[in-house]
């Protein structure tokens, strides 16, 4: 996959159950960065790397809510839409 950037193995990511198993969450890091440049910039090569199976929670990467303002993460969601709509 272009956009794959590695583990994310922070401290965040790791974690106990209630029964005191360590169990690791959130791990694979996607350089959101460069794969919302190529939603914006080339939406029909970004719907032929990622199935529309596999795009269901494209928008809701950390990155979003961390650096983008509302009408950015809108205008990310619409996008996200519109390469729904490709198929």
């Amino acid at each position: 996959m272009h956009w794959w950037d590695g583990f994310d193995l922070n401290d965040g990511h790791i974690m106990v159950s209630a029964s005191g198993r360590a169990v690791l969450v959130d791990l694979y890091c996607v350089d959101g960065h460069a794969m919302f440049h190529a939603l914006e910039h080339d939406p029909v090569a970004l719907a032929r790397e990622i199935p529309a199976s596999k795009r269901h929670y494209m928008a809701d990467i950390g990155r979003i809510g961390r650096s983008c303002d509302p009408e950015e993460i809108a205008a990310i969601h619409s996008a996200v839409a519109a390469v729904n709509r490709l198929g």
